[in-house]
């Protein structure tokens, strides 16, 4: 019989371990002291957490536990909603160090900063955007034939955090159907945090490069590997 329990004993011991284990990948280890504070450590956090409800409410099949589970479910997302608008109204108008690769026809004033948004989702992180003002150096052609201008996000470490989506730049100064001037103004706006929540905690700085160039279009690949 005691040798029944010890063995019990050591189970239990080893299952308490592995949970512990598994829990040292969670958000309580994704550092918050960088640039865009507590929203990676947020979002992983609350995407675990919504994956876990929605599961449980397709899950039930009792329709009393199913609406409690729903207004539940409600509550956190209003909960969610309100802390991530406090986060970014922390994180409005913070600088990203900011960088333009070799060949780009503009130039930027200043480092991009993050901006406040609105986005929410049910199944996605809290997305943030990154702008900085742009003007361009040369006369360019009409507005479908400028590349977009996307983003590479480096770590603290030099390391490839993602690419980002961007924008022409254009998208703020009209339509410019014949061509854009020398020194024309536009804004340059990123998306950022859409994956790699831990990565994203250590965020060093963006680079801004053409998305149809071929060394944005290596980068892009080595990251989708």
């Amino acid at each position: 019989m005691k040798i029944r329990n010890l063995f019990i004993m050591g189970v239990m011991a080893f299952a308490v371990s592995a949970i512990t284990s598994c829990e040292g990948s969670n958000s309580n280890d994704i550092p918050t002291d960088g640039i865009l504070g507590e929203l990676p450590s947020l979002n992983e956090k609350y995407l675990a957490e919504q994956e876990n409800m929605r599961a449980k409410i397709e899950a039930e099949e009792n329709d009393d536990k199913l609406t409690k589970l729903k207004a539940e479910f409600k509550e956190w997302q209003k909960a969610r909603e309100d802390k991530l608008n406090e986060i970014e109204d922390a994180l409005d108008g913070k600088e990203i160090p900011t960088e333009v690769a070799d060949g780009a026809q503009f130039t930027i004033d200043g480092n991009m900063k993050l901006k406040k948004t609105s986005i929410t989702a049910y199944r996605s992180a809290q997305i943030v955007y990154a702008t900085v003002a742009a003007q361009t150096t040369t006369d360019l052609p009409g507005i479908m034939e400028i590349p977009e201008y996307c983003g590479v996000a480096y770590d603290i470490d030099g390391n490839v955090i993602d690419v980002c989506p961007g924008s022409r730049l254009t998208r703020d100064i009209g339509s410019y159907r014949d061509g854009v001037p020398a020194g024309a103004i536009s804004d340059v706006q990123i998306s950022l945090c859409r994956d790699n929540q831990e990565r994203w905690a250590k965020l060093a700085k963006i680079v801004i490069i053409d998305g149809r160039s071929d060394a944005y279009n290596q980068i892009k690949e080595q990251v989708q590997k």
